[in-house]
Formats: structure tokens, sequence, C-alpha cells
């Protein structure tokens, strides 16, 4: 990792975090992932057509909430016994991809909200972007 332009290494519980992160998310809707995803309880809620699934992926478990347009609007997750939650919304779409501009995300008694824009599907990205900073 980077601070105050010097390189470190990563603590075991920062890796650990990051690990979860690919778990989460969009990046937890993967297909790749998704074979080694349990699903261990599902709902539909009839009057608004919202689904709340709880899965378990690598022994850790996880709750997403689904739309009536199944877009993943909420999570649920837990890290070291503090509950995280994220909201996400303002979807657009973007080619073929629909995606949130907007998640707020509550961290115990942390809240941080993170707008998007522009969001780039697939961009090429230059070598040198990849290069260490000064």
């Amino acid at each position: 990792q980077w601070s105050d332009k010097k390189k470190s290494s990563l603590t075991d519980n920062r890796r650990k975090e990051l690990k979860k992160s690919f778990n989460t998310g969009l990046l937890g809707l993967r297909s790749s992932l998704l074979k080694s995803i349990s699903v261990q309880s599902a709902e539909i809620k009839k009057e608004s057509n919202v689904k709340t699934v709880i899965v378990e992926i690598n022994g850790e478990k996880y709750g997403m909430i689904f739309d009536a347009e199944n877009r993943l609007v909420g999570e649920v997750s837990t890290e070291d016994g503090v509950r995280q939650t994220t909201i996400s919304k303002d979807f657009r779409s973007i080619g073929e991809v629909v995606l949130p501009y907007s998640s707020t995300v509550n961290s115990g008694t942390q809240t941080v909200i993170v707008n998007f824009s522009p969001i780039e599907v697939n961009p090429t990205i230059d070598e040198n972007s990849w290069a260490s900073p000064d």
C-alpha cells in the first residue's frame, strides 16, 4: 500500500478486509464467485417484490437486498464484529449494464458516501497507470 509517497506491506487485517471486499457489491455477483456461493435463505416480499438473500462465501455470511428490478440495492456484512451496511441508489445504464452512481456505507459509527462519475465499462488503461507514484 502507498502512504506519504512510501510503499509499505499490507497488514494481515487490511489484506483480509480487501479480500473480503471482492465478495461484496457487484464483484460479489461475478460468475466465478457465484459457483462457490451457498444460499442460506431467500425471501420475497410480495407487496414490494423486494428480495432478501443470505449467502455464505468462504465461511463468511453476507446479506443482499434486490429491488423489484433485480438491482442490488443493499448489503449487510460483519467485519470483526462490526456490522457494515451498504445502500446503493441512482442507478444508470452504461451500455447494457445498469450500475449505481451512489452508495452509502455505514460501518459502526462511520458513514461514507461514495458518488461515481463517470463510469466506464472495460476502458483501456495505459500501462503507466500502474507505475509507482513519485
